[in-house]
């Protein structure tokens, strides 16, 4: 006994080392990195609305003699807008945005658990709940979970909010600009698992590239799931409604993973939809049996 826990001891002590020597911090301002991200707005019970645009910076500012590098938005009209500049230093991120004189800290990733990060729009405070190591692109980050359900990862930023406004409220209709990727020199650093990631970015649909005739939904009553067959690795909505035009499900699955759990659903007759970027790609029935 005494031999494994001295084993585990050493492998434990192994990898802290590895991981010390791996891990860097991450600067966020860098003229190589592109940010995507959408913005997504709830519209009814089961339609939103997705508008897509990217983030870069380009070119210097000096404003009250301090050096600044400037943040550009491009939507999918190609035009870009100037809106806003940033510095970092000592792990500590500042804007002044477009139009503002005010200097705003927006990140600081020096922060420990328990230790809280004044809100940069009001007086209220966050509190960073957790810190956890993460790979990303093959190198270790440190990734800060806080109180206001917002995440941070070094080198990136925010994952749940805009870039430049972290830790903002959002409202009960919006569920808020989420990021999307991160890419360096077109090289893919980071990417969202969320169900509203868009591969064109700019809401063109992709149903002329799905073949429809090859699109099968089934229900397996051995696992008590239904199937989706035939799908692109893309994004979709998948709705189930009763003959009378009740619906009873509504679910965001990717081509990836294309089965669902239907445990809650009762024994009978379903109507089903399957849609990518509001357009219906098929229409069809499923018969759900129990046991």
């Amino acid at each position: 006994m005494k031999t494994i826990n001295v084993i585990i001891f050493c492998l434990t002590c192994f990898i802290f080392q590895v991981q010390s020597q791996v891990y860097q911090y991450h600067f966020i301002i860098d003229e190589e990195l592109l940010w995507s991200y959408c913005d997504i707005v709830k519209r009814d019970v089961d339609s939103y609305d997705m508008t897509y645009y990217q983030l870069r910076f380009n070119g210097d500012s000096i404003i009250n003699e301090t050096q600044y590098k400037k943040v550009y938005q491009k939507d999918c009209s190609e035009k870009s807008y100037y809106i806003g500049a940033i510095r970092e230093r000592d792990k500590k991120v500042y804007v002044i945005y477009n139009g503002d004189e005010q200097e705003r800290l927006i990140y600081n990733f020096n922060l420990v658990e328990g230790e809280q990060m004044q809100d940069p729009y009001c007086n209220h405070n966050h509190t960073v709940t957790k810190i956890e190591m993460v790979e990303i692109a093959g190198s270790l980050r440190k990734k800060f979970n806080l109180s206001s359900y917002d995440t941070w990862i070094e080198g990136i930023g925010s994952l749940e909010r805009f870039f430049l406004y972290p830790l903002s409220p959002v409202s009960s209709y919006d569920l808020g600009i989420r990021l999307n990727y991160q890419k360096k020199n077109n090289e893919l650093i980071y990417i969202g698992e969320d169900w509203y990631f868009n591969d064109n970015e700019c809401n063109e649909s992709a149903v002329a590239e799905i073949d429809k005739d090859a699109i099968h939904i089934i229900f397996n009553s051995a696992n008590n799931q239904i199937q989706i067959k035939g799908l692109l690795n893309k994004s979709y909505l998948f709705e189930l409604m009763d003959l009378n035009g009740k619906q009873s499900m509504i679910h965001f699955i990717d081509g990836y993973s294309n089965c669902i759990n239907a445990n809650d659903l009762i024994a009978g007759l379903y109507v089903c939809r399957l849609s990518h970027n509001k357009s219906i790609i098929y229409q069809g029935k499923v018969l759900i049996s129990k046991e």
